[in-house]
This record gives structure tokens, C-alpha cells and sequence, in this order.
């Protein structure tokens, strides 16, 4: 169900070069696909596998915003107010 490594490095790219803030969060099995998407965009701030859930509702509650997959991220974001844009995918792709 996961949108693809490479839309949300592009997301980043174009989000870094409009000079808006970009935070990645997410579990520490997402721990390698962050690290590409920082190593095509090095000024974003990565978060990932780093937070406790009290720490991550804590920066979602920064942001002005979340884009995210269906996931604990895209429900806590909701807890604490922040507007979201949730991907949802398939489960099996055939």
C-alpha cells in the first residue's frame, strides 16, 4: 500500500525548491527508504526510526502539514489537527 520511493523523492525535491520545509518520520523499518530519499535531497530533515509516538505527535503537531500513506503517521496527525493528504494503494498490485 506504500506510494513509491521515487514519488516521494520528487515530492521532496519540488517541496525543498519551493523553500518549504520537509520532515520525514515513520518506523524504523523505513530507515533505508529515507536515507535515498535524503541522499537525492540532503536539507531534508529526517526523522525516521528516531521518534518515540509522544516525540512523533510532537513534530506532526509542528507541521503544517502531512502527506503520508495510510498509516499510524496519517491517524496521528488527525489526533493533533495537522492537515493531511493520505495515499491510499492497493494490497495486491496485479
Amino acid at each position: 500500500k506504500q506510494w513509491g520511493l521515487t514519488k516521494y523523492q520528487q515530492l521532496a525535491k519540488d517541496l525543498s525548491q519551493k523553500n518549504i520545509e520537509v520532515v520525514l518520520v515513520g518506523s524504523a523499518a523505513e530507515v533505508s527508504l529515507a536515507n535515498e530519499i535524503v541522499r537525492d535531497s540532503p536539507q531534508v530533515h529526517n526523522y525516521v526510526g528516531r521518534t518515540s509516538l509522544v516525540q512523533l505527535a510532537q513534530v506532526i503537531a509542528l507541521c503544517d502539514g502531512l502527506v503520508s500513506n495510510d498509516s499510524g503517521a496519517m491517524h496521528m496527525a488527525a489526533f493533533v489537527g495537522t492537515p493531511s493528504v493520505s495515499i491510499f494503494g492497493p494490497t495486491v498490485l496485479e
